[in-house]
């Protein structure tokens, strides 16, 4: 009786487990669902926020496309803005030019200003390009970070895939075992507490294994953006490669094409050498086949072209300047015609605003570089005859820019005054650029100078203190007495200059340094405290000394210190009168001082000249030091 009634009660009991087990893994599955909503809820709250933020950057995209339009509709106004202001100024000054001359000048130095944020721009050009490689390293470097991290995560996915599986396996051991302990259930409700225990256990479990199913899922999306992202950066690098590839045929392309364009222009070809050794000969040769042609120029003035060209290694342009008519352009003409030099004149445009207006364009149809005439002859120049038959390296040549100053040199020229100035200490090259980031790199050899005519009127601009600086300014002075055109046709040549023999001729050395350290630096030096906003820099004095040491009656004659005191007048006229152009004269003490030093001078009476005038201004128009006379008996009597 006893045994039935335990049995019954221990029935009883199972019965009663039985419910709370059901009615726990009811709450178990409960809690399970409301876990999994309230996850689902934050994971859907998170999206939610996701897409605000991503709204919010598609915002933030489309106010700075607006700020974009907005600044691009502002430069468009500036830009017309600019136009008008420049249609105003040229108005403007016809009516100032009848008013008062003086401030006409005062534009001319507005210019001058506006020079100099040329060249401001083209520094931050400069810091852009630079700012362009950076980044494009910061890129490279971003792809590599990327591609490490897309590896790191791919590990962690992996690692984290079979903590999941054993973590799975764990959980369905644990779930045999509880069964299995469930099937063996100790009425002690000790028993029960520890299974109740391991019931929060596998909860836990279940949570660990429901958020490493989470991450698995994360790292899973995230893989594949990776992945995606690694493509799209694989298929770049094919095409850079495949563009590298193609850009070297097209480079090569175009460099033949160029070449075809020079044969095609019927380019001059060397003939034999000159033999012409010694300078002065050279110098009296030149003269002569122009007085024979019935051209005239005074000595000086043939000396002080020649000495400029020799000059050339620090101040690498040599301007012709003057009013229309007075003969610039046709000395240079002349004297490598008698001095048997190579020659091209390009006619500068209005219109010309890059090197490319210089240089030629690509032209994207017919995939090819239209190379210019100028273009065309500086290849020439960089190959010797030995390469081409077309080469002239082996002589040496002149550009003469004719007009220069119809169009801003800064920005036609730019790139050959900055590789010009750098040759003075290294060799160096320039870039032509072929279209399609294809760059043709030409040394720029001692083969080849560079001459400037400029007209002085309305419809020209004015040169910046950065060109003169780097400039020999030679004056021609208006005709006192006109004349009739009486030339005759020029006579052949009887041979080129050789390149080697023009630079034998130039002197680096600087053998009369100690005088022009003494007395002609320490007037320069006081000439300077006087100049005021217009004073020179070491630059400036490099280049007189320079001519100094080249100029041939320095060289070549005995009264070594007469000849020093007529170049160093010469290198007043050519780098200190032009940069006083437009100073006010009137009461004006520094101007009045600079006379002082300079009586003893021949150019005492050009400097005066430019003192006094209508404007109250410093305008150097005279040469009257050309027909020294001292000058003449002293370079006929010395040789």
């Amino acid at each position: 009786m006893i045994l039935e009634t335990t049995d019954k009660q221990l029935q009883e009991r199972q019965e009663s487990l039985n419910k709370d087990y059901k009615k726990k893994l009811e709450s178990i599955k409960e809690y399970s669902d409301r876990l999994e909503n309230d996850l689902k809820t934050q994971f859907d709250a998170q999206l939610e926020k996701w897409e605000q933020n991503f709204k919010g950057y598609e915002q933030q995209l489309t106010g700075i496309l607006e700020e974009k339009a907005r600044l691009d509709l502002d430069k468009q106004r500036l830009n017309a803005k600019k136009q008008a202001f420049e249609n105003h100024m040229k108005q403007r000054e016809e009516e100032i030019k009848e008013e008062n001359r003086n401030e006409i000048e005062r534009l001319k130095k507005q210019k001058s200003d506006l020079h100099a944020q040329l060249d401001e721009m083209a520094n931050e050009t400069s810091a852009l390009r630079q700012k362009n490689r950076e980044l494009k390293e910061k890129i490279d470097w971003q792809k590599d970070y990327d591609r490490e991290k897309l590896e790191r995560d791919n590990r962690d996915l992996e690692q984290c895939k079979e903590d999941l599986l054993a973590a799975n396996e764990n959980l369905k051991n644990r779930i045999q075992e509880l069964e299995n302990e469930k099937n063996k259930l100790d009425p002690r409700d000790e028993r029960i507490k520890e299974l109740e225990k391991e019931k929060r256990e596998l909860e836990g479990i279940r949570a660990q294994k429901e958020n490493a199913e989470q991450k698995y899922n994360t790292l899973s999306v995230h893989n594949k953006l990776l992945e995606a992202e690694l493509n799209m950066l694989n298929e770049n690098l094919k095409k850079l490669k495949k563009n590298r590839y193609a850009g070297v045929e097209d480079f090569e392309k175009r460099q033949k094409n160029i070449k075809e364009q020079i044969v095609k222009t019927n380019p001059k070809v060397l003939g034999a050498p000159s033999n012409e050794v010694e300078e002065l000969a050279f110098l009296e040769r030149i003269e002569k086949g122009m007085q024979e042609f019935n051209v005239f120029y005074p000595k000086r003035l043939l000396y002080m072209f020649h000495t400029a060209l020799k000059s050339a290694f620090l101040s690498p342009l040599s301007v012709l300047s003057g009013v229309s008519g007075t003969g610039k352009s046709e000395l240079p003409k002349l004297y490598v015609h008698f001095g048997g030099l190579n020659f091209l004149s390009i006619a500068v445009q209005p219109t010309w605003d890059s090197p490319e207006s210089l240089m030629g364009y690509f032209n994207a149809i017919e995939n090819k570089f239209d190379a210019t005439e100028f273009l065309r002859f500086f290849i020439q120049t960089t190959l010797s005859k030995d390469e081409k038959e077309y080469g002239l390296k082996e002589a040496m040549s002149i550009v003469l820019l004719d007009e220069m100053n119809l169009a801003h040199i800064e920005l036609y020229f730019a790139e050959f005054l900055s590789k010009l100035e750098i040759k003075r200490s290294k060799e160096t090259n320039i870039s032509i650029k072929l279209g399609t980031s294809l760059t043709w790199e030409l040394p720029l050899g001692d083969d080849l100078l560079f001459v400037g005519t400029m007209n002085e009127d309305e419809s020209t601009k004015m040169l910046s203190d950065k060109v003169l600086d780097r400039a020999f300014c030679l004056n021609f002075e208006r005709p006192k007495t006109l004349k009739s055109k009486q030339q005759k046709s020029l006579p052949s040549n009887d041979g080129y200059l050789k390149a080697e023999t023009f630079n034998r001729w130039i002197n680096k050395k600087g053998d009369q340094e100690a005088k022009l350290e003494g007395k002609y630096k320490k007037l320069t030096e006081e000439i300077n405290e006087r100049l005021d906003a217009r004073s020179i820099g070491h630059g400036v004095w490099q280049s007189m000394s320079a001519y100094m040491h080249n100029h041939p009656l320095v060289l070549h004659v005995f009264d070594k210190d007469k000849a020093l005191q007529f170049a160093y007048e010469e290198c007043l006229v050519l780098k200190i009168f032009p940069k006083l152009r437009g100073v006010q004269t009137r009461n004006n003490q520094h101007l009045t001082k600079i006379q002082d030093l300079l009586k003893d001078f021949s150019v005492s009476s050009d400097f005066k000249q430019a003192m006094e005038n209508d404007f109250n201004q410093f305008v150097f128009n005279s040469a009257n030091y050309l027909n020294n006379s001292e000058y003449e008996k002293f370079s006929k009597s010395s040789l």
